[in-house]
């Protein structure tokens, strides 16, 4: 959704675009996530998957790996994340080399 995004931390984000400028992005970065074993909103994975056929590099930093993951991008791949949580991706992907 367009609009501020309030973190944890304390901080607002602005977000000036929706889910649709992915199909035009180049690289897509997601910084962190939130909701590590949920699944992915339907719109979200849709976004990822479409941005990746297409080309654009797709970045998870952090914990933004669990997303990119959620999304089945990074099945038969090396991934790495925040080292607290490699055991957890390693479970909850387990086609995913971490």
């Amino acid at each position: 959704e367009q609009g501020p995004i309030h973190t944890d931390a304390g901080l607002s984000i602005s977000v000036p675009h929706d889910l649709s400028a992915l199909d035009q992005a180049d690289i897509v970065i997601i910084p962190s996530w939130k909701e590590l074993d949920a699944p992915l909103a339907a719109p979200l994975k849709h976004a990822l998957e479409r941005a990746h056929k297409r080309g654009a590099l797709i970045v998870g930093l952090c914990l933004g790996t669990f997303a990119i993951a959620a999304a089945g991008l990074l099945a038969g791949r090396k991934a790495t994340t925040h080292w607290a949580y490699t055991d957890q991706l390693q479970t909850l992907h387990p086609d995913i080399a971490v």
